[in-house]
């Protein structure tokens, strides 16, 4: 071989190499843009809840607390279960936000699994095959939303 065959192979497989370099890249980009969008989108929605079940509750409170001040001590003292506002409330605000994050847990995974899937198709060259759910991962799914309930029926007894 003489000498440029040798500096034309080689820069054809650096300039193969630099360009698969740059799929990486730009798939990796690509993946943390879906990944930061997904926990961007649901801190809003957390904070929107949070803020409007803050509000809802507070309202409750102090309505509740006018009508014990307007009602007197003796009166609040016989009956205090009627001056107390419904947990239903509470309840519903934490099965609100446990749904939101467990949502944004579910999206995140997916788009750190497509992105990683994209980087490996970028650096092998070859797409991957999307595989179906597993039956441990669809098991998982299902004992943490049991265990979601179960708390809210711990609160809601607790309340």
């Amino acid at each position: 071989m003489d000498i440029n065959a040798i500096i034309k192979d080689a820069q054809a497989r650096v300039e193969k190499l630099s360009q698969q370099a740059k799929n990486v890249a730009d798939a990796a980009i690509d993946a943390n843009k879906k990944a930061l969008d997904v926990v961007t989108t649901t801190a809003q929605k957390l904070a929107d809840t949070e803020t409007a079940a803050a509000k809802d509750l507070y309202a409750v409170a102090k309505a509740s607390f006018e009508k014990a001040r307007s009602a007197g001590i003796k009166e609040v003292a016989t009956k205090p279960a009627e001056f107390l506002p419904s947990a239903d409330r509470a309840v519903k605000a934490y099965e609100d936000t446990i749904k939101l994050l467990s949502k944004g847990q579910d999206d995140l995974v997916k788009a750190a699994k497509k992105g990683r899937d994209n980087v490996q198709a970028a650096v092998t060259g070859k797409p991957v095959a999307v595989k179906k759910a597993t039956t441990a991962a669809k098991k998982a799914t299902t004992a943490a939303k049991k265990r979601t309930s179960a708390a809210a029926k711990k609160v809601a007894a607790a309340a």
